[in-house]
């Protein structure tokens, strides 16, 4: 990643995301792909990645596993293998 690239941030609502997180919403391929990429093509660690997600806090003690959760939640859903995404 070059430094002037920007770190994309998406808005999606606390609730949804939390919904994913409790497996009673379905993950979507987009939020996926878009996991996929801010945690793998741009090295957002799982505390960080939340606040680029979220529109809500993502400041709290949770932020670490909730970006855990949706990275291993993501690659399941693709498929994939999410340890191997910080090795590319």
């Amino acid at each position: 990643m070059s430094s002037s690239e920007q770190i994309p941030v998406y808005r999606y609502a606390t609730r949804y995301l939390n919904e994913v997180i409790q497996c009673t919403e379905p993950m979507t391929d987009e939020l996926a792909q878009r996991i996929r990429s801010l945690h793998r093509d741009h090295g957002l660690d799982y505390e960080t990645l939340p606040a680029h997600l979220c529109t809500g806090d993502t400041t709290g003690s949770q932020a670490f596993g909730a970006g855990k959760m949706l990275v291993e939640l993501a690659a399941f859903h693709l498929h994939e293998d999410y340890r191997r995404w910080r090795q590319s």
